[in-house]
């Protein structure tokens, strides 16, 4: 095989992640494959490890996933090709798998369609950053060399693991209340699994693009995008559901929707879950990245529990929650890992949860989670030219009222509070920002705008 540079820029802080082909292609794929294969050999101390793969249903994920085992199985380890799978069910089965050495995921999650990438597990699950492998990866990948004499690893058919994953959902959640659900699969990895899941109960649902769509040309396979919402809140108001959930390309993250097609924050979603276990025992910990609105310490710690603040990010949030015994851990956009699924971030799971949770409430779902909306709330993205340098301006400008450097800056004054960061996936500014009132919050966002330029 021919010498060949990666471009760094695809190794994001907890992924590889590129267009198609001119940065993510067959031979990158290659590289990486064995970059990851000598890197579990080196990390687990085995000759022969056994790799896990699935891959989500973009237009590109075959190829990668054919240069993905080719350098897997030329470094002399063995693969287990998992099919068409969701993101969740992926690392669910890397968590629990007997044999196997650790995993990978060919996905770009919510990204467009001509976007693609790889995400990286070790055994139990555990996702692989840039702080804990992923420079190495790269290194290794960087420094390929075909190497004489080194046997060749075996590949492996595995689909029949995904099984796994609807039975552990199915004796989580053994039966449903016969609700009304519009669901979104958008094309992606979820609408593979959905009705295999789904089957079992005696629900009433109405599907929306669960036909493979490589391509995404129904809308953007991010539950988040302002078009989803609108087409939601029209096809939630044109039947008589109880709720609607969109689920993204690889099924790991959804936007729930009420009755009425207003959308719900993941935090107010995620309080919800938490009150449901905190009514069973007390004393519970629970982690959320340190985005969310300031209601939901307070709210946890009424119910007994205790809630720890993480970075954003997957890899951030479940180390968290393996550090502090969580149970449940959440993201704003729309991640929720669940403890008794070894972390992990099913959409699936939450939906099921929230149709169990809103039988046995007897309420619409507008009605319980309007308590939540107790101030002004928006979290969007900016682009800049220059973002470390609009920190630094913040910073500049701030600096008596910063309260925290976890993740970006954290800003606190009375009566609101914004946080402001670079995101690990986009070249973009994440900025939160939570106020009293609705005009504070729109004064503040000039005021934040005009100082980062």
């Amino acid at each position: 095989m021919k010498r060949m540079r990666i471009n760094r820029a695809i190794f994001r802080a907890y992924d590889i992640r590129g267009r198609y082909p001119k940065e993510v292609n067959l031979d990158v794929a290659v590289l990486v494959g064995r970059g990851f294969a000598l890197f579990i050999k080196e990390k687990m101390s085995v000759l022969r490890p056994t790799i896990l793969l699935g891959r989500d249903l973009r237009f590109s994920s075959d190829a990668l996933r054919k240069g993905f085992i080719e350098g897997v199985i030329q470094s002399g380890a063995d693969c287990i090709d998992l099919g068409v799978i969701t993101t969740p069910e992926a690392i669910y089965i890397i968590a629990t798998h007997q044999r196997a050495h650790a995993g990978a995921m060919i996905t770009a999650s919510h990204n467009p369609a001509e976007y693609n990438g790889f995400k990286f597990y070790l055994r139990g699950g555990e996702e692989i950053g840039l702080l804990n492998g992923l420079k190495r990866i790269r290194a290794l990948a960087e420094k390929y060399k075909q190497e004489k004499f080194l046997p060749m690893g075996q590949i492996k058919r595995g689909e029949a693991d995904g099984a796994r994953y609807v039975r552990r959902l199915h004796q989580l959640v053994p039966a449903l209340p016969p609700l009304r659900v519009l669901i979104d699969a958008a094309g992606g990895a979820a609408g593979t699994i959905l009705p295999k899941v789904l089957s079992r109960y005696h629900l009433f649902y109405k599907p929306l693009f669960f036909d493979p769509d490589p391509h995404f040309s129904h809308h953007h396979p991010n539950p988040l995008d302002e078009d989803v919402a609108t087409m939601m809140k029209r096809e939630l108001q044109k039947g008589s559901f109880d709720l609607g959930v969109s689920f993204d390309g690889d099924g790991d993250r959804a936007e729930f929707f009420d009755e009425n097609g207003a959308p719900i924050r993941s935090d107010i979603i995620f309080a919800l879950l938490a009150a449901e276990e905190l009514k069973k025992k007390q004393k519970k910990n629970f982690v959320f990245e340190l985005t969310h609105a300031r209601f939901l310490g307070p709210f946890i710690e009424a119910y007994g529990g205790r809630l720890f603040v993480s970075k954003v990010g997957g890899v951030s949030v479940r180390r968290t929650m393996r550090e502090k015994r969580a149970i449940l851990g959440g993201e704003l956009s729309g991640h929720i890992y669940h403890g008794d699924m070894a972390n992990v971030d099913s959409a699936i799971y939450t939906l099921l949860r929230l149709i169990t949770l809103l039988g046995r409430a007897g309420e619409s779902l507008s009605r319980l989670v309007g308590n939540f909306r107790w101030s002004a709330f928006r979290q969007f993205s900016v682009k800049h030219k220059a973002p470390q340098d609009a920190l630094k301006r913040i910073l500049a400008h701030y600096k008596a009222h910063v309260v925290s450097r976890l993740d970006g800056v954290t800003v606190q004054y009375p009566s609101w509070w914004f946080n402001i960061r670079m995101s690990n996936t986009e070249p973009l500014l994440r900025l939160t920002i939570e106020t009293d009132t609705d005009s504070e919050l729109k004064e503040a966002e000039r005021e934040i705008k005009k100082i980062i330029g």
